[in-house]
């Protein structure tokens, strides 16, 4: 690559600024994976903090975490290295104000918009420069407020979509579910065709019942393979009904989570009373009768 040969060699100018168009474009797809996930890590902390109790779903959410951690790295890592040849390639071809254009990316300053930096306090909380124009470090307030709000509403339009797919598989699923039901019933009822089914060639007696015991094992195979799953997906319609009535009513979500943390700690209180060292304890007569002198 030209911003790897640097000075060492001659080369084709137009391959230097092919390159550098495409490293423009990945430091600013960078940042906005950057961006991303710094805001879906802060969404899921609150969900954490508020919501999640017991060690399976807070083991969960610490795995979904770090994995959203490992994406945070790769994408500063990108932008890091993104920059670096920015700036080999803006020497190579004259370029001015790379390195005001694209800002060195330091630890501090990877964090969410609701984050204030490490060692300031909330009064003196300042945005992240990420947040902010990326082709303007001295910007002025209203780009920057113009650049958030901009932001903010592509990934809104992200999520939204997101969501929509998520619909669009909920209602794939269960069709697909319907469709296995009907499958193992058409089944059955084929395989009961099968052993009554005529037959050109004439078979023995013995023949004919073990084909039609065969068949008739198959359909209850089937048969049994339909119960099973008709009972376990029986609840399946009225939890999407529940999840779709929350998203039309966000404050039935908050509802729910709340009789669930305080059921958790009704359960709570009843297991350390159970659990507690009585108060006073009764002495036997047997041991008041006693000559302790």
């Amino acid at each position: 690559m030209p911003s790897q040969i640097g000075k060492l060699a001659s080369f084709d100018r137009s391959l230097a600024e092919i390159e550098y168009r495409l490293r423009n474009a990945q430091a600013h797809e960078a940042l906005g994976v950057l961006r991303r996930n710094l805001q879906i890590r802060a969404t899921l902390y609150d969900i954490k903090n508020r919501w999640l109790r017991g060690q399976g779903a807070n083991t969960r959410a610490l795995n979904t975490l770090a994995t959203v951690q490992a994406r945070i790295a790769a994408a500063r890592d990108e932008y890091r290295q993104a920059r670096t040849a920015l700036l080999a390639l803006a020497d190579l071809l004259g370029y001015t104000n790379v390195d005001q254009e694209f800002l060195p990316l330091e630890d501090k300053d990877i964090r969410s918009m609701v984050e204030a930096e490490p060692g300031s306090g909330e009064t003196r909380r300042t945005l992240s420069w990420i947040w902010r124009r990326v082709n303007a470090a001295d910007a002025t307030e209203e780009e920057t407020q113009a650049f958030v709000a901009e932001t903010i509403r592509v990934e809104w339009g992200k999520s939204r979509a997101r969501a929509q797919r998520y619909q669009e598989e909920i209602k794939l699923v269960q069709e697909e579910m319907n469709r296995t039901l009907r499958f193992f019933v058409w089944k059955a009822a084929d395989w009961r065709r099968k052993g009554v089914a005529f037959r050109a060639n004439p078979t023995s007696t013995e023949h004919a019942e073990g084909s039609k015991a065969y068949a008739e094992r198959q359909a209850v195979l089937c048969q049994s393979l339909h119960d099973a799953f008709e009972h376990q997906w029986a609840g399946v319609p009225s939890l999407v009904k529940s999840a779709y009535d929350e998203m039309e009513r966000p404050d039935l979500f908050y509802q729910r989570k709340q009789k669930e943390y305080e059921r958790r700690n009704k359960t709570a209180d009843k297991v350390f009373a159970s659990s507690s060292i009585p108060s006073s304890l009764t002495v036997p007569d047997s041991l008041e009768s006693m000559n302790l002198d």
